[in-house]
């Protein structure tokens, strides 16, 4: 059970941080925490996990992980495929973010939710902005969201053509029956 034990050690963590009223530990375990249940797909629960860290930033004067925990909150909703809400989150977190390095996992997300959503365009457009590739989890991923945009690309064209022969037909079909 290497799950509970990790889940006993951030109750734990918790309680520390509790007592030390360290609210920002608080904040910064909630959403670590949450990665980890949104890692086993334990979407609700990370979902409220980051709820709660995002509720206790709002008592801080300096909400550093406000953007964070929104991104975080982001992919629970993506998961759950509530794209809209999914992409509000997402914009919310970009809105706070400062620098290149916080904004590339978020224009990252931000294209994966737009290519869920089928707008093609914008997806590439913020696929193209996540440059990140300095380690292999982020060059495989990577791969990963342009092999997904090239397939849905692929199916769009291909409906795409179907439905232009079946217009073609259709429009065959009605110019021999109007002379009629």
């Amino acid at each position: 059970m290497p799950n509970e034990k990790g889940i006993e050690k951030y109750q734990t963590a918790n309680r520390y941080a509790i007592l030390l009223k360290d609210t920002l530990k608080q904040i910064n375990l909630y959403g670590k925490w949450g990665w980890c249940c949104l890692l086993k797909e334990e979407d609700e629960r990370a979902d409220s996990l980051f709820n709660v860290g995002l509720t206790l930033s709002a008592t801080t004067k300096d909400r550093i992980y406000d953007k964070y925990l929104l991104n975080r909150l982001s992919l629970t909703a993506r998961e759950r495929k509530d794209y809209k809400r999914a992409l509000e989150l997402v914009n919310r977190s970009l809105s706070l973010a400062k620098d290149s390095t916080e904004l590339y996992p978020l224009w990252g997300n931000k294209g994966k939710i737009l290519l869920e959503m089928n707008q093609y365009d914008s997806a590439h457009f913020y696929l193209s902005k996540d440059t990140r590739d300095y380690d292999p989890y982020f060059r495989v991923s990577r791969y990963l969201d342009w092999s997904i945009y090239e397939e849905k690309i692929k199916k769009s064209s291909q409906s795409a053509g179907i439905q232009q022969a079946v217009c073609r037909t259709a429009g065959y079909h009605l110019s021999r029956t109007a002379g009629f």
